[in-house]
């Protein structure tokens, strides 16, 4: 836990910094936003079982009423399922992930200081760590390809942001069929 805060107390230092550069030369067109929030993941094989996790890093954003947004987020994925058919408990999965998402948008609502913006794109997630309880033999994929629908609310410099990743590949090289799926909801400051 003192890793990410340090990480993101690094982050936040670095998007203050680059406020000076964007502000020079970008002008409005380009957001730097720190958030961090929590995730809530499932698995699409075995009876999974929601559990809680956390998402931090650091989105950049090009562009006002059509953007293209991107950043670096790290998050930390936990869920309850029955990975091995021969299994009659469920396995608890704990696995940490690097993201790097993409994705393109409008903002179909702008209102004085608020707006509101409609995403979708790719999220490329390599694995940082993982563990399963209980089933010595799950391989993690070591990256994994997500599709994300997202809304995002500003208020003043106040962000919310909302997202559904649903995985396009495997989360396990030996478990057939099983995709992640996560609701990341997530509180940030624009600079």
């Amino acid at each position: 836990m003192k890793v990410l805060a340090f990480l993101l107390a690094m982050l936040c230092f670095a998007a203050a910094e680059a406020h000076t550069f964007k502000t020079n030369l970008l002008g409005k067109r380009l957001s730097l936003v720190p958030e961090m929030g929590v995730t809530f993941s499932n698995f699409s094989q075995g009876n999974a079982t929601t559990d809680l996790g956390f998402i931090g890093g650091l989105r950049v954003r090009i562009g006002k009423k059509k953007h293209l947004q991107t950043g670096i987020y790290y998050s930390t994925i936990r869920y309850a399922a029955n990975l091995d058919n021969n299994q009659l408990t469920k396995n608890q999965v704990t696995s940490s992930y690097f993201s790097i998402p993409t994705l393109v948008g409008i903002t179909p609502v702008h209102i004085s200081m608020v707006d509101l913006r409609l995403q979708a794109g790719m999220v490329f997630q390599f694995k940082g760590t993982g563990e399963v309880e209980n089933f010595a033999n799950a391989q993690f994929n070591p990256t994994i390809w997500n599709a994300r629908l997202a809304v995002n609310l500003s208020v003043w410099r106040i962000e919310a942001n909302a997202s559904f990743d649903f995985a396009l590949t495997n989360t396990y090289s030996n478990v057939n069929s099983g995709k992640n799926r996560c609701i990341n909801v997530s509180l940030g400051f624009r600079f």
